[in-house]
């Protein structure tokens, strides 16, 4: 809501849950009464009136912010890296020997460090509370390292350095890691803010016959489709406890704003930038024209129903694993998550964001340089002259008839 519509007085009025600094109104300001009454009516957010919110109050909505440790400084990281990527290991390998020489305590995957690297310990959530984390791979490694925290607990914030194909979510050189580690390390430091985005995530459960065969946190996506059946899946959705419409395609994808230049993207949803607080319902082929991708609030609980007179199972996937079938009489409820992965930005706001689109995506910009004839390749007819560029003159002769051609229709249509 814009200040100008909020006066002084209610500015001042405190957080209906906090209890601390409880004024009586004899100063001018507002009481708790005021600005929220116990039934749960607040008179802060818009003028002449008050609200009472519908959402649930344990979903935060604000996405951008600035962070500081509490405890002066981070003690321990958890670097993952991509596997297979030898240059990812040589990399972990510096940082690593970077952030011990700082007193700092490092941890990687179990894998990793039976494989790769002994001197340093395996990671056990239990174990090893970790500060922050630190990937080192593309976006597939972002979502990995997310897939490791499945409880709906607080995060720890994560910073991506881009070393793979594309990297929507990696927008840091890894070749400057030691500056962009030193800014995390001092984000305490009030001439160097340390900027976050919350990405928000998405809490899914398989049901079947009143048991949850499945539970997962998504980053990106949850995606129901036909899997090995020809046809088409016939399915049902529900926003809200109400019915919106039965859908048939080869399946739909339900995505985080983060997720919406991935899979649904491809499949024609919109992009989103990160801070927009909703979900993406994108259909994968669908037999109807009319059904076009919605974007509904990130606080709406979402139900997909497998019915029993469908044709077919179908298949359901998590941020592109852990497949499962999803059998005739099944339902998916897909619901906010509580706790969001806060992604750590080299700039304010939705910056790394729209510099990742255009840069890497290409967003409104060509692809590619638009394909020359090599002069070898330039074929002539045998007997056809050419000029000092390689043109034929026959070529020459028919483009001075085009041209001549589109001058008499100029001047016929200014007649």
């Amino acid at each position: 809501m814009p200040d100008q519509l909020v006066s002084h007085r209610v500015r001042k009025a405190i957080s209906c849950s906090s209890s601390n600094g409880v004024t009586d109104g004899s100063d001018g300001s507002l009481t708790m009464a005021d600005a929220c009454n116990l039934d749960g009516w607040r008179g802060d957010v818009l003028r002449g009136g008050t609200v009472k919110f519908s959402d649930s109050s344990s979903v935060l909505m604000r996405k951008r912010a600035v962070m500081h440790w509490a405890s002066g400084a981070p003690s321990r990281v958890l670097i993952v890296k991509k596997p297979g990527n030898p240059d990812a290991s040589l990399k972990l390998k510096e940082i690593a020997a970077w952030l011990r020489a700082r007193g700092i305590h490092v941890v990687v995957e179990r894998p990793v460090a039976y494989a790769e690297f002994p001197n340093l310990d395996a990671y056990d959530a239990k174990i090893h509370p970790v500060d922050f984390c630190i990937t080192l791979g593309g976006d597939g490694t972002v979502l990995h390292l997310a897939s490791l925290f499945e409880h709906d607990d607080p995060l720890p914030p994560v910073i991506s350095f881009a070393m793979g194909s594309l990297g929507f979510l990696t927008p840091f050189d890894v070749t400057e890691f030691a500056h962009y580690l030193d800014r995390v390390i001092s984000a305490n430091n009030p001439q160097s803010p340390l900027y976050v985005t919350l990405r928000t995530r998405r809490r899914c459960e398989l049901k079947y016959g009143g048991e949850r065969l499945a539970m997962h946190n998504v980053l990106n996506e949850v995606v129901v489709d036909r899997g090995a059946c020809p046809g088409a899946v016939l399915l049902t959705l529900f926003t809200d406890g109400n019915f919106v419409t039965n859908i048939e395609a080869d399946g739909l994808i339900i995505s985080t704003p983060s997720g919406s230049t991935a899979y649904s993207m491809s499949a024609g949803g919109p992009m989103v930038t990160p801070s927009v607080p909703c979900s993406i319902l994108t259909p994968i082929a669908p037999l109807s024209l009319s059904f076009r991708p919605l974007v509904i609030p990130e606080s709406s609980d979402i139900l997909i129903h497998l019915p029993e007179y469908a044709r077919s199972n179908a298949r359901i996937s998590f941020d592109g694993k852990k497949a499962l079938r999803m059998r005739k009489g099944s339902f998916l409820k897909v619901t906010p998550s509580l706790c969001p992965l806060p992604l750590i930005n080299m700039s304010n706001l939705d910056t790394d964001w729209y510099e990742g689109i255009t840069g890497k995506l290409k967003w409104n910009q060509t692809l590619r340089e638009p394909p020359k004839l090599p002069s070898s390749a330039r074929s002539t007819r045998s007997g056809d002259e050419t000029d000092d560029d390689g043109r034929s003159f026959v070529s020459q002769s028919l483009q001075r008839e085009s041209d001549e051609y589109n001058s008499q229709l100029e001047r016929l249509s200014k007649m």
